[in-house]
């Protein structure tokens, strides 16, 4: 479950490698280099505790980075929205979505992300994304 952004940058490099940084509000960007492929999950999962907390069922807006290199990789970002599909937390702290969602992309994205969802899930009308005008 995907409790925080995150921004994957696939890239063409020489080695298999990854780097993960964020930056949570009023601290220095917590940065881990030199990442083998195996490591990624964990080191994933224990920055998105570190963001978000750890046993708690909490949706935030602080974005992950991460940047895997490889030489059989294309050059390529993704970007993996908190909780887009699945329904409500149990439990959760009841975060607005939307908030996150708005403070995790720029206004320009904001409109192509509607579209997208709203062609995508429409039959769910979980998100209330058709009320915006961006």
């Amino acid at each position: 479950m995907t409790r925080c952004p995150l921004e994957l940058q696939l890239r063409r490099g020489d080695v298999e490698v990854a780097e993960l940084s964020y930056t949570k509000p009023g601290q220095p960007e917590v940065r881990i280099d030199n990442l083998s492929y195996a490591d990624i999950a964990d080191a994933v999962l224990r920055a998105t505790d570190d963001v978000a907390g750890v046993g708690v069922k909490t949706l935030v807006d602080t974005p992950l980075s991460l940047k895997v290199y490889g030489p059989l990789l294309h050059d390529l970002t993704l970007i993996d929205l908190p909780g887009i599909i699945v329904s409500p937390l149990p439990g959760g702290n009841g975060t607005c979505l939307e908030h996150i969602l708005h403070a995790a992309m720029p206004d320009h994205l904001w409109q192509q992300l509607c579209t997208v969802c709203r062609s995508r899930f429409s039959s769910l009308n979980r998100l209330p994304l058709n009320q915006h005008d961006h």
